[in-house]
């Protein structure tokens, strides 16, 4: 009898220690759930950068890459990124830069750039080998270490041309390798398998304007996925909703004296086209604020018309 009173103590405090046990996980779970509700945007921001192939901000998830080992690629630099969640920024800076593949993964894949480090498959594009080009095509290209717009002006050898990096300023005073031309304004040889046409509205390298606040905003475009769009805004890394975008064309014909709106800090300005150069892809813009002058501004960044914002 002493015997079956001990088992049944014994199981009376199992019990009682399990219940015990489930009260207290379920008041963990709550106060889990309850601080995932609590927290702010921002906090929220950092963890959505800690998931597997995200962003700190709201962009669709690529499950896989179609590439192999070795593929040239243009990538997201995910480091600067990082860095900027980890001092609790709400605003992020990167670069877009140009790498080799090392692993292809499900929904993040390992680039090599310098080190090797993983990114999210939507912030990796892939340069397809072997493409032709002519006079005139524009690309997106290798300078220095980033994807950069370039207008071909010699395809005498197609699968390595020469181009002009659109996409740097013309008046930039720094001198390319012949150490007497600007770097805007030189004729570059690019290498093959380093460069990939543009065919597209928001293909990398391309530009879009953007409704923001009641102004139109200019944004470098890196990649666009279902009904997003990823870029840089002036020098701020984001995903805006195509809805709120217009591309900017690649190729216009323009002349002197159009009205046009182009890129003046960041934010699209109106202007007129005071002097067009086809072989190098710029257009000389006199803004119509006094103040904002005129400015030598790539093809691809210049649009006819973008309605009125209230």
């Amino acid at each position: 009898m002493k015997n079956i009173k001990l088992i049944l103590s014994i199981a009376l405090v199992s019990i009682t220690l399990s219940c015990s046990e489930k009260k207290e996980d379920k008041k963990e779970n709550n106060a889990e759930t309850n601080a995932q509700n609590n927290l702010s945007s921002d906090e929220k921001s950092k963890q959505i950068s800690q998931e597997t192939g995200k962003f700190p901000f709201e962009y669709p998830v690529v499950e896989q890459l179609n590439a192999t080992k070795g593929d040239n690629v243009f990538a997201i630099n995910m480091k600067l990124v990082d860095n900027d969640v980890k001092e609790g920024k709400t605003s992020f800076s990167t670069q877009f830069l140009f790498a080799s593949l090392e692993s292809s993964g499900n929904k993040q894949s390992t680039i090599k750039f310098v080190d090797s480090y993983p990114v999210p498959n939507s912030g990796i594009i892939v340069i397809p080998k072997g493409q032709n080009v002519k006079v005139g095509d524009i690309v997106a290209g290798k300078w220095a270490v980033n994807l950069t717009r370039a207008i071909i002006t010699d395809a005498s050898n197609p699968k390595a041309p020469k181009a002009s990096f659109i996409g740097l300023a013309w008046d930039n005073p720094a001198k390319a390798e012949d150490g007497k031309t600007g770097i805007g304004q030189y004729e570059y040889a690019l290498k093959e398998n380093e460069f990939m046409l543009i065919s597209k509205e928001f293909d990398p390298g391309t530009a879009c304007a953007v409704k923001e606040n009641g102004t139109w905003k200019h944004m470098n475009v890196f990649n666009s996925v279902e009904d997003m769009v990823l870029g840089t805004i002036f020098v701020n890394f984001t995903a805006v909703k195509k809805s709120d975008c217009i591309a900017i064309p690649l190729k216009t014909n323009y002349k002197v004296g159009d009205s046009v709106w182009a890129p003046w800090v960041g934010t699209m300005s109106k202007g007129k086209i005071t002097k067009v150069n086809s072989k190098m892809g710029r257009y000389t813009i006199k803004f119509d604020e006094s103040s904002k002058g005129e400015k030598v501004l790539s093809f691809g960044d210049v649009i006819k018309d973008l309605p009125e914002l209230k």
